[in-house]
This record gives structure tokens, sequence and C-alpha cells, in this order.
């Protein structure tokens, strides 16, 4: 804002130098032609012929013509430099206006952008406390388990599968991502399926010992998710579930699916990314929309939002296929994360499994 009250005051300086220097230099050219006229046509008559009884009345109306002419030439030139001079006045005005008014649309612009951000995360805020899961609670606390239960599940998995040969740890990472995200989301059934997964020590080409072990994976997520709502203690300790031993006999239904309430609230955090990224150039000099709201978010809330851009079915908000802009400010949340725990909450990390807590 003080550079452009420096940059209007500049512009109108030198508009008005400007002008005014031509001005002078256009007026001495055409006074200098003139006196020069006058100069000649005062030596050609004798006009300091005094008194005008010794001069014939010939001289003395050639006398008049002359004071009539040469009065005629100033009026013009000081008529000329007042036009110019109102001129250059007049452009440097409407100059002044044209960018008052472009400066009044951008602070509009502006404030009507930073409502609107405002409001999206006050829709944000009332859509956390609004989420509820009986035995854990809402807002925060609510993230706080689902994260758990995703890695929970990650580990589950992690112990049962088997990395094909033509796959890279990062590639096989992910894949362990999309299957246990895929589990998170649409939760545990006599009817769940899994597909597109391989076990340690079975042949993929073995059809019968394939769906075998996913059977037996099925029933015993079937069964971790029982023993949790009848709060057997063998279950609820299995150590596969470490991660949730914090709600220990709280009732809570494991793996019972959290497409409601997330994917929802994932779009919504999807639509303020983009429109973060649509204005941040706007908002710079007032202030940080990423920094307002990587403040508004959890790390389990981060942690969630790192696994789902990860998945190739997360429209719009995939690392991967983004537009650049929302791919800075994916990154700038991922980065906000405290580099000695980072690796509690992304998946693809070596020791994402090493950390309980």
């Amino acid at each position: 804002m003080n550079s452009l009250k420096k940059n209007l005051h500049n512009i109108t300086v030198i508009s008005l130098v400007t002008v005014m220097a031509a001005t002078m230099i256009l007026l001495f050219i055409i006074l200098l032609d003139s006196w020069s006229n006058v100069t000649k046509s005062l030596n050609s008559i004798h006009l300091y012929q005094f008194p005008l009884e010794n001069t014939l009345p010939e001289e003395n109306l050639v006398n008049g013509d002359l004071h009539l002419k040469y009065h005629q030439s100033f009026l013009t030139l000081l008529s000329v430099a007042i036009a110019l001079f109102a001129a250059g006045l007049t452009f440097a005005a409407f100059y002044i206006q044209y960018i008052f008014n472009k400066k009044q649309h951008t602070d509009l612009e502006r404030e009507r952008c930073e409502n609107q951000f405002f409001h999206l995360m006050d829709v944000y805020r009332d859509y956390c406390k609004s989420s509820h899961l009986s035995g854990v609670g809402n807002n925060k606390a609510l993230f706080h388990y689902m994260f758990y239960e995703y890695k929970a599940l990650f580990k589950i998995l992690n112990d049962s599968l088997c990395k094909p040969d033509n796959m890279t740890n990062e590639e096989y990472a992910e894949k362990l991502n999309s299957c246990a995200f895929y589990i998170f989301l649409n939760g545990v059934s006599k009817n769940f399926k899994l597909n597109g997964i391989s076990f340690c020590g079975v042949d993929k080409d073995d059809t019968n010992e394939m769906e075998d072990r996913k059977e037996k994976l099925k029933n015993t997520l079937l069964e971790l998710q029982s023993g949790s709502e009848n709060h057997s203690n063998e279950n609820m300790r299995c150590p596969n579930i470490v991660y949730l031993n914090d709600y220990y006999g709280k009732k809570v239904k494991y793996f019972d699916g959290h497409r409601l309430r997330l994917i929802p609230y994932l779009k919504f955090l999807h639509l303020i990314i983009d429109f973060i990224a649509k204005h941040e150039e706007a908002q710079k000099e007032r202030f940080d929309a990423t920094k307002m709201l990587i403040a508004e978010l959890s790390e389990h809330e981060i942690g969630l939002l790192y696994a789902y851009a990860h998945l190739e079915t997360s429209e719009g908000l995939n690392i991967k296929n983004s537009n650049k802009d929302t791919c800075n400010i994916l990154n700038k949340i991922f980065d906000s994360l405290p580099k000695d725990n980072a690796r509690k909450f992304k998946f693809d990390d070596h020791s994402f499994l090493e950390i309980y807590k």
C-alpha cells in the first residue's frame, strides 16, 4: 500500500513536470520566432521616433498595426500556455482519479476475498464441531481417533501383505495406503471384499489360496470389530490395534467406516484450498491465508489429508495430478508438520509404523 502511494506521487510529479517543461519549451520557441519578426518590423519603421508629431500619418497607422500585432501574438502565446497548463492539470487529475479507482477496486476485491475466506473458515469450524462419534467425541478428538484407526489398518495390512518384486518401496507404501484408506472409509462387513492385493508367500496365480487369505484377513478385521463392540479384553488389547488402546472400554466400534463424515470434510477442505490458490496473490499484503488454514488443522487432520492426497481416486486433491497452485499449498500444509514428528503422520516414511504415539 505504501509503495502504491509512493508510485502515485512520483507519477503525478513526473507528469506535471513533463507537461510544464514541454509548455515552457514550446513557449520559448514560439516567443523567439515572434520576437525576431517584431524586432525586424520595429527596425524597419523606426518605432522609437518620438514625438508622434514628427511622424507621418501613414507611419502612425503602421505603428498601431504593429502594436496590435504584437499584442495579439502575446495574447496567443499566453492562451496557448494556459491551455497546455490546464490540459496538463486535467490529465493529472484524471490519472490520479484512475489510480484511486483502481486502488479502491483492488481494496474492495481484497475485502470481498477476506470475507469469503473467513466465512469458509467459519463453516469449516462448524462442520468439525458438528461431526461426532459415540465414545470418542467431536472436533479434534474425532480426527485423533480416525487417524489412529487408519494407522491401525495400515499396520494390519502391512503385516499381512507382501510387496511384489516389481514394486519399489514407495509404490508399495502407496498401495498399502490405498487399501487401508479404502477399508477405513467404507468399513468392514460380511460382504466386504479385498481386491488388488497380494499376500506374503502366496503365488499370485494361486487364486484359491489368495481368496482364502483374503477371507482370513476379512475375518480378522471382523473379529477385531466385534471385540471392540463387546469390550473383549483379548481383542481390545490386540497388538495390531495398539494405536487404539486409548479407546479401550469406550464402546467404540472399530473399522465401521467414516465415508459419511470424512468425505464431505475433505471436499470442503479442497474447496478452501482451491479458494486460497486462486486468491493467494491478492491476500499476500494483508495476511497469509495458508498459514491461517494450517493453524486450524491438527496434526491428525494433516495426516489424514496426506493419506487422501496420495490416492489416485482423490479428485482435485491428488498431490501428483492437481494444478501447481493447489500442490504448492498442499506441500506447505504437509511441511508444516514438526520435523521430529512428521514421520508419525506420513505413511511413506520408513518409520511410520515404529512410533505408536
